[in-house]
């Protein structure tokens, strides 16, 4: 099962831009490859397969702090398009299909895309994931007190924290 939350600033993101979750956009054919190459598990930490194995546990952070930290990159490093509300949508695109990918491996786990619009360096969208456990710290627990970014969360597989 898949669930959507996100915070008052992208609310206001969504009804500006006229996003659709339902819409299929298609995205650039270097995030197709770098989805496609996979998410790997080592040492009981989840990550794309393109970014595993940087940082182990306990060096700076508990399991779900080294999976936000090394599985965290910014779709305009992925992408030629300069149109902001277009980057959004293949990003939320990016991150509809990673949760399907994720789905298969019957572990509750949270993806987060934070949206800033800067008017310095532009837009900024970044993504990231890790697995939910019951016994560390899920970030961004209360999303309203983010007020200078928009947070679109997605959990997965979440109703296997009850078991």
């Amino acid at each position: 099962m898949i669930r959507y939350k996100w915070n008052k600033e992208f609310q206001k993101v969504f009804e500006s831009n006229k996003i659709d979750l339902d819409a299929e956009i298609s995205f650039p054919i270097s995030l197709k490859k770098f989805l496609n190459k996979g998410i790997v598990m080592v040492d009981g930490c989840y990550y794309f397969k393109d970014f595993a194995g940087h940082y182990s546990e306990g060096e700076l952070f508990d399991r779900t702090g080294t999976e936000c930290f090394n599985n965290h990159f910014h779709m305009e490093n992925y992408c030629d398009i300069k149109e902001s509300t277009e980057i959004l949508r293949i990003g939320i695109n990016f991150v509809k299909c990673l949760a399907y990918k994720l789905e298969f491996y019957s572990e509750p786990f949270c993806i987060i895309l934070g949206y800033h619009n800067n008017s310095d360096f532009g837009i900024d969208i970044n993504i990231r994931f890790h697995k939910i456990r019951k016994e560390e710290t899920i970030y961004l627990e209360d999303i309203d007190t983010y007020t200078e970014e928009g947070i679109f969360l997605t959990f997965v597989n979440e109703k296997l924290l009850c078991k």
